[in-house]
């Protein structure tokens, strides 16, 4: 290579490098000089995959990033500060409907207007990866009483809780309301009872009174064969009818008292079975909610398997 074909081409990656250096810096400072939006929140529960530069969406649309998360010491509360970009919005003239760029004075009122109207912040997840993002959104909810002391350069827009706080929540208040009932006391009152109605049943006075109206049915019979060959045909017609009457009552209270027995058994047998898989779901949501409470995203991506030490 001759020395002029050298200096051409330490000239041409010179060059090269200058223009992408330049194309940098210009990306850099079109950004730095882009009219932008400071605002904040305070989230009471945990940011789990919350982290600097996760996006700011309102209605599917990316409006800015995260910059800081900051955990309060007073009351373990955490800070989130974002950022808006004015390219992320249009500004459109009513008059001729003309769209221009959008200022930051025009950023800072349409903020501060749907503040006014209700939108909160929320955590969303992003997917099976574990990430999230911060949400605005609608609510007519009002926002959680938190005491919030703002910087003067962020607009402040209240917090809500998240689906998966809000889900925590309900099933910590219905494990909290089963863990009240007395289950362990109830158990075994439902099942003393059964076993002193299924020692009454199987008790031998009720198998003598099974017994006794059995012998009544007998008897009654014999008797109604005896009075039919000693009275008036008429008068026995209307006695055997009634007679009649009774004794099917009689045998009819022995077959319902047989069947209650029956029943009695299986309602026995269903419900010691019942309380077993009762106790069984109480173990397992008792469970869920700890795992719940101590890894909120497991509530998206599972428990997954143990991770194996090498």
């Amino acid at each position: 290579m001759t020395q002029a074909n050298k200096y051409k081409l330490g000239i041409f990656i010179t060059a090269a490098l200058a223009l992408i250096i330049a194309s940098f810096l210009l990306v850099g400072l079109s950004e730095l000089f882009e009219p932008k939006l400071e605002i904040m929140t305070v989230f009471k529960d945990s940011v789990e995959g919350l982290k600097i530069g996760s996006p700011v969406k309102y209605k599917g649309v990316s409006l800015g990033r995260v910059t800081r998360i900051a955990l309060r010491n007073i009351d373990e509360y955490v800070d989130v500060y974002m950022v808006v970009s004015s390219s992320s919005m249009d500004n459109v003239l009513t008059e001729a409907e003309e769209i221009v760029k959008c200022s930051s004075s025009s950023l800072n009122s349409y903020f501060m207007n749907m503040k006014v109207k209700g939108v909160r912040c929320s955590i969303q997840s992003a997917g099976l990866t574990g990430g999230a993002f911060v949400e605005l959104d609608w609510t007519s909810a009002p926002p959680a009483p938190l005491q919030v002391r703002v910087d003067k350069d962020y607009v402040y827009i209240p917090s809500r809780p998240s689906h998966i706080s809000a889900v925590i929540e309900n099933v910590s208040k219905i494990a909290e309301e089963i863990a009240q009932f007395n289950f362990a006391e109830f158990k075994d009152k439902f099942i003393l009872t059964l076993d002193s109605i299924d020692a009454k049943l199987n008790s031998p006075q009720f198998n003598n009174l099974l017994e006794n109206l059995d012998k009544i049915s007998t008897e009654a019979e014999t008797c109604a064969k005896n009075i039919n060959k000693s009275l008036p045909q008429k008068k026995l017609t209307q006695l055997a009818n009634e007679f009649s009457g009774t004794l099917n009552s009689v045998k009819d209270l022995a077959v319902k008292a047989e069947k209650r027995v029956d029943l009695l058994e299986d309602l026995k047998l269903r419900a010691i079975t019942s309380l077993a898989r009762f106790d069984a779901t109480l173990e397992a949501l008792t469970e869920l909610v700890n795992d719940i409470d101590e890894n909120p995203s497991s509530l998206l991506r599972g428990k997954g398997k143990p991770e194996k030490f090498k």
